[in-house]
């Protein structure tokens, strides 16, 4: 996963790793970030860890700091390439389905972002950018 956090005047990119159960996230820099940003990463993430996944990000964000995830999304019978990678994921050990849209909104608000936008990436297509605020 990529963390994108403030260095001087610069943003800096920065790696971090999340073990789940197993342990916290760790990163190099200190947060708090301005901005996270989650990159085709949720859906390796049991559904039942990614609300505390979720906060736990939310936790690393600044007052005013903002998370952006792109990603596809379940596509509901009109968008083929993610209907190819949803049969991808759940025939490979650790991988899970797509997240459908409005679960993936609601799990937001439930980890308390707030400000949510939803932007289609491209026309016809279930590949999504989200934004959502730490307020």
């Amino acid at each position: 996963m990529t963390l994108a956090c403030r260095v001087g005047d610069g943003v800096s990119e920065i790696q971090g790793s999340w073990q789940g159960r197993a342990g916290p996230l760790r990163c190099r820099h200190p947060a708090p970030y301005d901005l996270i940003i989650l990159l085709n990463i949720l859906y390796y993430f049991p559904a039942t860890e990614r609300e505390e996944f979720l906060r736990k990000l939310r936790s690393l964000l600044a007052p005013q700091g903002v998370i952006a995830i792109a990603m596809p999304v379940q596509g509901r019978g009109k968008d083929l390439a993610a209907a190819n990678l949803n049969m991808v994921n759940c025939s490979l050990n650790g991988l899970t389905p797509l997240p459908d849209l409005d679960d993936l909104l609601n799990l937001l608000k439930e980890a308390g972002f707030s400000h949510i936008r939803v932007q289609r990436l491209n026309p016809g297509s279930a590949f999504c950018g989200i934004s959502a605020a730490n307020s």
